[in-house]
């Protein structure tokens, strides 16, 4: 998808938040172009990353008990990371969620002209789903 099909997605008014981004990441983003100039340059950065160094989101994991961290046996700079309990829980809840935005997200890409239409279904399934009312956690 080029920039100007991605900002055509957005109003002028538009807001797109980014509330799990890093410390040192934007987690606001207001208007059509900010926020396609933005997801060009996120697009841009990804070529290049590692995925090594997880630690700026594994303290928050590990302190609502979603995951098991061990050291590695053979090498004490990794760690080996399992979903607790908890957090096998959480991914149960989560997957019929996932279905639908998966759902809506082919709608979109493959009609150009059923964006509210896919945007009004996720949202009534979404709705459907007991745990979307409560906390996940």
């Amino acid at each position: 998808m080029t920039r100007d099909a991605y900002a055509e997605l957005f109003t002028d008014e538009a807001v797109q938040e980014f509330p799990y981004a890093p410390a040192h990441y934007v987690t606001k983003v207001v208007g059509r172009d900010p926020i396609a100039d933005y997801i060009v340059n996120v697009v841009n950065g990804v070529k290049n990353w590692n995925f090594k160094n997880f630690s700026f989101r594994l303290q928050e994991v590990e302190k609502e008990k979603l995951v098991l961290s061990r050291k590695d046996k053979k090498d004490e700079h990794k760690r080996r990371l399992l979903l607790s309990p908890k957090g096998e829980k959480l991914v149960e809840k989560l997957e019929p969620i996932w279905l639908i935005m998966k759902d809506a997200s082919t709608a979109i890409i493959t009609d150009n002209d059923n964006l509210l239409n896919a945007i009004e279904e996720a949202e009534e399934a979404l709705e459907k789903q007991d745990f979307f009312r409560g906390r996940l956690l």
